[in-house]
């Protein structure tokens, strides 16, 4: 092999290797560039999951107040929903009693009328 084949052959190899060094390098900066970014990614990702849970947090506490609050309201709709029963049956009573009064009441103006003064004829 001559001397100038074989440069040449050196050229070639070397500019192989000069260029798998600046690609070796170039995928170095790259990879190095890539895991900024995931790490950047997962820090996003964190915060993400972080917010989540507060969201999820605050929206049990919500479904448990509006619960809580539907609870209240059924107790105190049924509590108002017997005093109005006990109110109607007052009422009923109360006017079964004054239905009676107003028969005594009658009752008594005839004998005033009659002038019987609560004597019987």
């Amino acid at each position: 092999m001559a001397q100038s084949e074989f440069d040449r052959k050196i050229e070639v190899i070397t500019g192989i290797l000069a260029d798998l060094t600046v690609k070796q390098q170039l995928t170095g900066e790259y990879m190095n560039d890539w895991k900024e970014r995931m790490a950047r990614a997962d820090e996003r990702m964190d915060r993400a999951d972080r917010r989540m849970t507060r969201v999820e947090n605050i929206l049990k506490l919500a479904i448990r107040a509006g619960r809580r609050e539907r609870r209240e309201w059924r107790e105190k709709y049924a509590a108002l929903v017997d005093a109005q029963k006990r109110t109607e049956e007052s009422l009923k009573h109360l006017a079964d009693s004054q239905a009676h009064t107003d028969s005594r009441l009658d009752a008594l103006i005839d004998i005033v009328r009659e002038g019987r003064n609560g004597k019987t004829e």
